[in-house]
């Protein structure tokens, strides 16, 4: 018989695929339109999104990352500020130093610049009021700071304060029309920051009263701040802060409030 012989002549391994193809082909033959209709239904069906990369998560364009180092520069009007306050997660140095004008701070430039911070405040020029002989060196004092900063650092933030008022009455050692010649350095200063795309920030019309000097009441020498005067520098530091984590739009402030006496 053909099966018996089939047994009999076949080796092991062809009889075996012999059972396999004999019971596996019409199963395959009864299962195969399932298998199509259900192929044919998955090309129908959307695709699922990828999941967002990192990138894809990132801060849009026009938001900025909150600054993690701020350094504030300057001089015995800086030291005497409690500056914290402007923000509880970064890391605020305060590098205020007595006595120092632009040519002190430019020396010491490197202790700021090793901190890498995301802002600087800088403050300076009241010191150097009794030994320059024209207001423009203090300007340039201040480009020369700025420009070391930016080659040193090309991502930091400049943020450029104006010089604040004086007290005439209560100041002995100042000069008679002292904030006239302050106010002429805080236009120039507005200006120049300007063109280099710098922002800067009005602290001498805050501070001042009706004759255009510094109030008594944030005072206590006529020229250094009182908490109170300390204050309204902060409240005016606050205010642009809550300006830049806002995004890149007109941050830049000038001097023109400042009024001619």
């Amino acid at each position: 018989m053909l099966g018996q012989d089939f047994r009999l002549k076949g080796v092991p391994g062809q009889r075996a695929l012999a059972l396999v193809w004999i019971f596996f082909c019409p199963l395959l033959f009864f299962l195969a339109p399932a298998w199509a209709q259900a192929v044919k239904a998955q090309e129908g069906q959307p695709q699922a999104k990828p999941e967002l990369t990192s990138a894809a998560l990132e801060e849009p364009s026009g938001q900025v990352s909150p600054p993690r180092t701020i350094v504030m520069l300057g001089d015995s009007l800086t030291a005497g500020g409690q500056w914290q306050a402007l923000d509880q997660e970064a890391t605020i140095i305060n590098e205020g130093i007595t006595g120092d004008g632009y040519a002190q701070i430019l020396a010491r430039l490197d202790q700021t610049i090793s901190a890498k911070p995301d802002l600087v405040f800088l403050q300076v020029g009241i010191n150097d009021l009794g030994h320059v002989r024209e207001i423009s060196q203090i300007i340039d004092g201040h480009r020369a700071i700025w420009e070391k900063l930016k080659s040193a650092l090309p991502n930091v933030r400049i943020i450029v304060c104006s010089l604040t008022p004086i007290n005439e009455r209560m100041h002995k050692r100042s000069k008679p029309g002292v904030n006239q010649l302050i106010r002429n350095i805080n236009k120039l200063l507005a200006a120049k920051a300007a063109e280099e795309e710098l922002d800067f920030i009005d602290l001498y019309t805050p501070l001042t009263g009706p004759d255009q000097g510094l109030l008594k009441s944030l005072t206590f020498d006529g020229l250094h701040l009182t908490k109170a005067g300390h204050q309204i520098w902060l409240n005016q530091l606050l205010t642009y802060l809550s300006r830049y984590r806002d995004g890149p739009g007109e941050l830049s402030q000038t001097a023109s409030s400042d009024k001619e006496s």
